[in-house]
């Protein structure tokens, strides 16, 4: 007898798609996990931001990411459509956030700065293309 298959957990975030004169930022995501040791940009949980209406939301995630890297952001909403990709167990639906940066230093994350010409030649999981895609720019 054949079980049925739990449906994927939904789980919302906000991605910052961050730029600075150096380029596109991304992070290494941890070892274990979700793709683990893959470049992404730095993604949100949602449900950790304590505010509810969307320019508030877009402040607080500003200010988690600032604080945590050391840096001020410029946060805006593109108004593009949020982004889905499904695991086997989740159900990711990333809203992307554009932020303008100077360059700061990586000293204390995981992370570099990509410049755009290279998007194209990294090796990078799906559901980071998708981002890239959606936001054009990364061809189909």
């Amino acid at each position: 007898v054949k079980t049925k298959k739990p449906r994927p957990v939904p789980i919302a975030y906000l991605a910052l798609a961050i730029h600075s004169p150096a380029g596109w930022l991304f992070m290494q995501r941890p070892q274990t996990g979700m793709l683990g040791d893959l470049w992404m940009f730095p993604l949100i949980a949602e449900d950790e931001l304590e505010e509810t209406l969307a320019p508030a939301r877009l402040q607080e995630a500003a200010q988690q990411f600032g604080a945590e890297a050391g840096t001020t952001l410029t946060l805006s909403d593109p108004g593009l459509r949020p982004v889905t990709h499904t695991f086997t167990h989740q159900k990711w639906t990333m809203t992307i956030v554009q932020a303008e940066t100077d360059e700061f230093s990586l000293a204390t994350l995981p992370a570099r700065w990509v410049p755009e010409p290279e998007l194209a030649s990294l090796a990078l999981p799906t559901v980071q293309k998708k981002l890239l895609r959606r936001m054009q720019l990364l061809k189909e």
